[in-house]
Protein backbone atom coordinates (compact mmCIF):
# COMPACT_ATOMS: atom_id res chain seq x y z
CA UNK A 1 0.00 0.00 0.00
CA UNK A 2 1.21 3.65 -1.04
CA UNK A 3 3.16 5.84 1.69
CA UNK A 4 3.36 9.26 2.20
CA UNK A 5 5.96 10.73 4.38
CA UNK A 6 4.41 14.16 5.76
CA UNK A 7 6.83 16.77 6.61
CA UNK A 8 5.15 19.88 7.79
CA UNK A 9 5.67 22.42 10.92
CA UNK A 10 5.68 20.01 14.06
CA UNK A 11 2.16 20.17 15.78
CA UNK A 12 4.16 20.71 19.45
CA UNK A 13 6.70 23.02 18.20
CA UNK A 14 5.46 24.90 14.82
CA UNK A 15 8.87 26.16 14.27
CA UNK A 16 10.46 23.59 13.99
CA UNK A 17 9.48 20.58 11.02
CA UNK A 18 8.72 17.21 11.78
CA UNK A 19 7.87 14.15 9.07
CA UNK A 20 4.82 11.80 9.95
CA UNK A 21 4.09 8.52 8.41
CA UNK A 22 0.41 8.12 6.38
CA UNK A 23 -0.91 5.29 5.01
CA UNK A 24 -2.94 5.94 1.30
CA UNK A 25 -6.47 5.33 2.11
CA UNK A 26 -8.75 4.15 -1.44
CA UNK A 27 -11.45 6.35 -2.22
CA UNK A 28 -15.15 4.92 -1.81
CA UNK A 29 -16.13 5.11 -5.55
CA UNK A 30 -20.01 5.96 -5.70
CA UNK A 31 -22.51 3.46 -7.04
CA UNK A 32 -21.91 4.39 -10.90
CA UNK A 33 -18.47 4.98 -10.99
CA UNK A 34 -17.44 0.87 -10.52
CA UNK A 35 -14.82 -0.20 -7.72
CA UNK A 36 -11.60 0.95 -7.46
CA UNK A 37 -8.95 -1.89 -8.73
CA UNK A 38 -5.85 0.11 -8.57
CA UNK A 39 -2.64 -1.94 -7.45
CA UNK A 40 -0.36 0.24 -4.95
CA UNK A 41 1.26 -2.32 -3.95
CA UNK A 42 4.78 -1.43 -5.70
CA UNK A 43 4.08 2.08 -5.90
CA UNK A 44 7.33 4.61 -4.02
CA UNK A 45 6.97 6.08 -0.64
CA UNK A 46 5.59 9.75 -1.69
CA UNK A 47 7.06 12.89 -0.14
CA UNK A 48 5.36 16.09 1.01
CA UNK A 49 7.49 18.85 2.18
CA UNK A 50 5.83 22.13 3.34
CA UNK A 51 6.82 25.26 1.95
CA UNK A 52 4.39 27.81 3.37
CA UNK A 53 0.86 27.16 5.93
CA UNK A 54 -1.47 28.92 4.07
CA UNK A 55 -4.31 28.42 6.44
CA UNK A 56 -4.89 26.91 9.82
CA UNK A 57 -8.49 26.51 11.29
CA UNK A 58 -10.34 23.41 11.85
CA UNK A 59 -7.82 22.09 9.24
CA UNK A 60 -4.27 22.65 8.09
CA UNK A 61 -3.68 23.80 4.49
CA UNK A 62 -0.05 23.65 3.52
CA UNK A 63 1.74 24.65 0.34
CA UNK A 64 4.82 22.15 -1.07
CA UNK A 65 6.18 19.94 -2.68
CA UNK A 66 4.99 16.65 -3.42
CA UNK A 67 8.10 13.64 -4.94
CA UNK A 68 7.06 10.40 -6.52
CA UNK A 69 10.63 8.82 -6.63
CA UNK A 70 12.83 10.36 -8.89
CA UNK A 71 10.04 12.17 -10.97
CA UNK A 72 9.69 16.15 -11.23
CA UNK A 73 8.41 17.46 -7.64
CA UNK A 74 5.02 18.71 -8.62
CA UNK A 75 3.48 22.04 -6.56
CA UNK A 76 0.80 20.79 -4.58
CA UNK A 77 -1.31 21.42 -1.50
CA UNK A 78 -2.35 19.33 1.55
CA UNK A 79 -5.13 19.94 3.75
CA UNK A 80 -4.71 18.14 6.84
CA UNK A 81 -7.05 17.57 9.69
CA UNK A 82 -5.84 15.92 12.86
CA UNK A 83 -8.51 14.92 15.68
CA UNK A 84 -10.36 17.24 18.08
CA UNK A 85 -13.49 18.56 19.87
CA UNK A 86 -13.72 20.45 16.63
CA UNK A 87 -12.80 18.57 13.83
CA UNK A 88 -12.74 15.28 12.33
CA UNK A 89 -10.47 13.79 10.01
CA UNK A 90 -13.58 11.60 8.24
CA UNK A 91 -14.41 14.96 6.67
CA UNK A 92 -11.78 14.93 4.33
CA UNK A 93 -13.22 11.13 3.32
CA UNK A 94 -16.34 13.09 1.99
CA UNK A 95 -14.09 15.99 0.00
CA UNK A 96 -11.97 13.33 -1.43
CA UNK A 97 -15.19 11.23 -2.80
CA UNK A 98 -16.90 14.07 -4.14
CA UNK A 99 -13.51 14.97 -5.86
CA UNK A 100 -13.06 11.37 -7.38
CA UNK A 101 -16.58 10.55 -8.39
CA UNK A 102 -18.56 13.95 -9.18
CA UNK A 103 -15.91 16.04 -10.22
CA UNK A 104 -13.36 13.37 -11.62
CA UNK A 105 -13.76 15.09 -15.46
CA UNK A 106 -13.48 18.77 -13.71
CA UNK A 107 -10.44 17.94 -12.17
CA UNK A 108 -7.24 20.44 -13.32
CA UNK A 109 -10.33 22.49 -15.35
CA UNK A 110 -12.33 23.51 -12.68
CA UNK A 111 -11.45 22.02 -9.69
CA UNK A 112 -7.92 21.31 -8.53
CA UNK A 113 -6.29 17.74 -9.70
CA UNK A 114 -7.04 15.28 -6.82
CA UNK A 115 -3.72 12.94 -5.59
CA UNK A 116 -4.78 11.16 -2.84
CA UNK A 117 -6.23 10.29 0.62
CA UNK A 118 -3.90 9.50 3.59
CA UNK A 119 -4.46 8.68 7.02
CA UNK A 120 -2.42 8.60 9.92
CA UNK A 121 -1.44 9.43 13.77
CA UNK A 122 -0.13 13.10 14.87
CA UNK A 123 0.79 13.77 18.45
CA UNK A 124 -1.38 9.84 19.15
CA UNK A 125 -4.68 11.61 17.46
CA UNK A 126 -5.98 10.42 14.12
CA UNK A 127 -4.90 12.15 11.05
CA UNK A 128 -6.21 12.80 7.26
CA UNK A 129 -4.94 15.06 4.19
CA UNK A 130 -5.57 15.25 0.91
CA UNK A 131 -3.12 16.06 -1.75
CA UNK A 132 -4.20 18.71 -4.60
CA UNK A 133 -2.90 20.62 -7.40
CA UNK A 134 -1.16 23.76 -5.96
CA UNK A 135 -3.90 25.84 -8.26
CA UNK A 136 -2.72 29.53 -7.11
CA UNK A 137 -3.72 32.47 -4.79
CA UNK A 138 -7.00 32.20 -3.49
CA UNK A 139 -9.56 35.21 -3.79
CA UNK A 140 -9.39 37.29 -0.34
CA UNK A 141 -12.38 39.61 1.07
CA UNK A 142 -15.25 40.15 -1.18
CA UNK A 143 -16.29 39.56 -4.71
CA UNK A 144 -17.17 43.41 -5.29
CA UNK A 145 -13.48 44.18 -4.70
CA UNK A 146 -13.09 42.28 -8.29
CA UNK A 147 -13.43 43.25 -11.65
CA UNK A 148 -17.38 42.27 -12.64
CA UNK A 149 -15.40 39.37 -15.34
CA UNK A 150 -14.33 37.74 -11.68
CA UNK A 151 -17.88 37.55 -10.27
CA UNK A 152 -19.04 35.70 -13.90
CA UNK A 153 -16.14 33.42 -14.29
CA UNK A 154 -16.57 32.16 -10.30
CA UNK A 155 -20.25 32.00 -11.04
CA UNK A 156 -19.60 29.40 -13.58
CA UNK A 157 -17.50 27.32 -11.52
CA UNK A 158 -20.76 27.04 -9.42
CA UNK A 159 -22.59 26.07 -12.58
CA UNK A 160 -20.44 23.48 -13.79
CA UNK A 161 -20.30 22.19 -10.33
CA UNK A 162 -23.71 21.95 -9.82
CA UNK A 163 -24.20 20.70 -13.52
CA UNK A 164 -22.25 16.92 -11.59
CA UNK A 165 -24.75 17.37 -9.18
CA UNK A 166 -23.29 19.09 -6.32
CA UNK A 167 -23.98 22.02 -4.20
CA UNK A 168 -21.18 23.55 -2.88
CA UNK A 169 -22.54 25.51 0.36
CA UNK A 170 -19.30 27.20 1.31
CA UNK A 171 -18.96 29.88 -1.76
CA UNK A 172 -16.92 32.17 -0.72
CA UNK A 173 -13.89 34.71 -2.58
CA UNK A 174 -11.37 32.46 -0.09
CA UNK A 175 -12.60 28.91 -1.89
CA UNK A 176 -12.01 30.25 -5.89
CA UNK A 177 -8.04 30.49 -6.58
CA UNK A 178 -6.81 31.81 -9.53
CA UNK A 179 -3.61 31.54 -11.31
CA UNK A 180 -2.71 35.47 -11.45
CA UNK A 181 -4.65 37.64 -9.15
CA UNK A 182 -4.09 40.61 -11.90
CA UNK A 183 -4.99 38.94 -14.75
CA UNK A 184 -6.47 35.36 -13.71
CA UNK A 185 -7.10 32.69 -17.34
CA UNK A 186 -7.77 29.75 -15.15
CA UNK A 187 -10.39 29.61 -11.75
CA UNK A 188 -10.96 26.82 -9.54
CA UNK A 189 -13.47 26.00 -6.98
CA UNK A 190 -11.78 24.18 -4.08
CA UNK A 191 -13.22 23.42 -0.58
CA UNK A 192 -15.99 20.44 -0.56
CA UNK A 193 -15.73 19.42 2.73
CA UNK A 194 -19.04 20.17 3.55
CA UNK A 195 -21.01 20.20 -0.17
CA UNK A 196 -24.05 18.02 -0.97
CA UNK A 197 -23.20 15.71 -3.83
CA UNK A 198 -26.66 14.39 -4.79
CA UNK A 199 -27.65 18.02 -5.80
CA UNK A 200 -30.50 17.56 -8.38
CA UNK A 201 -30.59 21.28 -9.48
CA UNK A 202 -33.76 22.74 -11.39
CA UNK A 203 -32.22 25.05 -13.65
CA UNK A 204 -33.40 23.98 -17.08
CA UNK A 205 -31.51 24.05 -19.92
CA UNK A 206 -27.83 25.03 -20.44
CA UNK A 207 -27.27 28.88 -20.09
CA UNK A 208 -28.66 31.03 -17.39
CA UNK A 209 -29.67 34.61 -18.13
CA UNK A 210 -28.04 37.45 -15.74
CA UNK A 211 -28.27 41.37 -15.42
CA UNK A 212 -31.98 40.11 -15.04
CA UNK A 213 -34.01 39.00 -12.35
CA UNK A 214 -33.44 35.76 -11.13
CA UNK A 215 -35.38 33.17 -12.73
CA UNK A 216 -33.18 29.77 -12.16
CA UNK A 217 -35.20 27.51 -9.68
CA UNK A 218 -31.99 26.23 -7.49
CA UNK A 219 -32.03 28.34 -4.39
CA UNK A 220 -27.91 28.21 -4.26
CA UNK A 221 -27.17 29.49 -7.63
CA UNK A 222 -30.36 32.04 -6.98
CA UNK A 223 -28.46 33.17 -3.74
CA UNK A 224 -25.03 33.44 -4.93
CA UNK A 225 -26.32 35.25 -8.19
CA UNK A 226 -27.83 38.14 -6.15
CA UNK A 227 -24.92 38.03 -4.07
CA UNK A 228 -22.18 38.52 -6.72
CA UNK A 229 -24.89 41.38 -8.16
CA UNK A 230 -25.10 39.30 -11.44
CA UNK A 231 -29.20 39.37 -10.61
CA UNK A 232 -31.14 41.86 -9.18
CA UNK A 233 -33.97 41.07 -5.92
CA UNK A 234 -37.34 41.45 -7.15
CA UNK A 235 -38.56 43.43 -4.15
CA UNK A 236 -37.07 46.39 -1.86
CA UNK A 237 -37.42 46.56 1.74
CA UNK A 238 -39.19 49.68 2.83
CA UNK A 239 -39.90 50.27 6.02
CA UNK A 240 -39.80 46.40 6.91
CA UNK A 241 -41.49 45.27 4.21
CA UNK A 242 -40.80 43.46 0.88
CA UNK A 243 -42.09 45.52 -2.20
CA UNK A 244 -42.02 43.89 -5.64
CA UNK A 245 -39.74 46.30 -7.79
CA UNK A 246 -42.15 45.79 -10.70
CA UNK A 247 -44.94 47.00 -8.61
CA UNK A 248 -44.33 50.52 -9.00
CA UNK A 249 -42.62 53.54 -10.65
CA UNK A 250 -40.15 55.75 -9.37
CA UNK A 251 -40.22 57.16 -5.49
CA UNK A 252 -43.39 58.32 -5.28
CA UNK A 253 -44.94 54.65 -6.80
CA UNK A 254 -43.24 53.43 -3.87
CA UNK A 255 -44.18 55.97 -1.00
CA UNK A 256 -47.73 55.20 -2.37
CA UNK A 257 -47.33 51.08 -2.39
CA UNK A 258 -45.17 50.46 0.27
CA UNK A 259 -45.88 50.70 3.83
CA UNK A 260 -46.60 54.00 5.76
CA UNK A 261 -45.57 54.74 9.25
CA UNK A 262 -48.51 56.99 10.88
CA UNK A 263 -45.94 58.94 12.88
CA UNK A 264 -44.43 60.66 9.67
CA UNK A 265 -45.38 62.80 7.12
CA UNK A 266 -45.86 62.55 3.68
CA UNK A 267 -42.72 64.20 2.94
CA UNK A 268 -40.63 62.18 5.00
CA UNK A 269 -42.00 59.20 3.42
CA UNK A 270 -40.97 59.95 0.25
CA UNK A 271 -37.58 60.99 1.09
CA UNK A 272 -37.15 57.39 2.67
CA UNK A 273 -38.15 56.41 -0.83
CA UNK A 274 -36.09 58.03 -2.42
CA UNK A 275 -33.10 56.65 -0.25
CA UNK A 276 -33.79 53.30 -1.00
CA UNK A 277 -34.43 53.31 -4.90
CA UNK A 278 -30.75 55.28 -4.73
CA UNK A 279 -29.31 52.99 -2.47
CA UNK A 280 -31.19 49.85 -4.76
CA UNK A 281 -29.66 51.86 -7.82
CA UNK A 282 -26.10 52.27 -6.48
CA UNK A 283 -25.60 48.79 -5.30
CA UNK A 284 -27.18 47.30 -9.18
CA UNK A 285 -25.65 49.55 -11.29
CA UNK A 286 -24.79 46.90 -13.59
CA UNK A 287 -27.69 45.67 -13.92
CA UNK A 288 -29.32 49.05 -14.56
CA UNK A 289 -26.80 50.03 -17.27
CA UNK A 290 -27.58 46.47 -19.05
CA UNK A 291 -31.03 47.06 -18.66
CA UNK A 292 -31.05 50.75 -19.90
CA UNK A 293 -29.61 49.41 -23.13
CA UNK A 294 -31.89 46.23 -22.83
CA UNK A 295 -29.04 44.10 -22.86
CA UNK A 296 -28.29 40.94 -20.84
CA UNK A 297 -26.37 37.95 -20.90
CA UNK A 298 -26.26 34.56 -21.25
CA UNK A 299 -23.36 32.21 -19.78
CA UNK A 300 -22.83 28.62 -19.60
CA UNK A 301 -20.78 26.03 -16.95
CA UNK A 302 -17.29 26.71 -17.45
CA UNK A 303 -17.44 23.41 -18.26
Amino acid sequence: MATLQLTVSAFKDPKCLATYEFTHKSVAKSTEDGACDSDEASQPPLRFTQSDLVHEGTSKVYKGTLVNGGDTPLRVVCKLIQESPKSNPAWLDHEAAVYENKLADLQGICVPRFYGLFTGTIADKPASCIILEDCGVALQGYFSAYPQEVSIKSFQLLMAVHKRGVEHRDFWPRNIVVDNVEQPTRYNLIDFEGSYPRHQCLVEGPEIEIFNFPRVQCPELSRIGLELQLFVPWSVRFFGSGVNILSFRGAEGLARAGRRPATLTDEQILQEARRVLGEYGDKYRRYRDYVAGKKTMMIKPLA
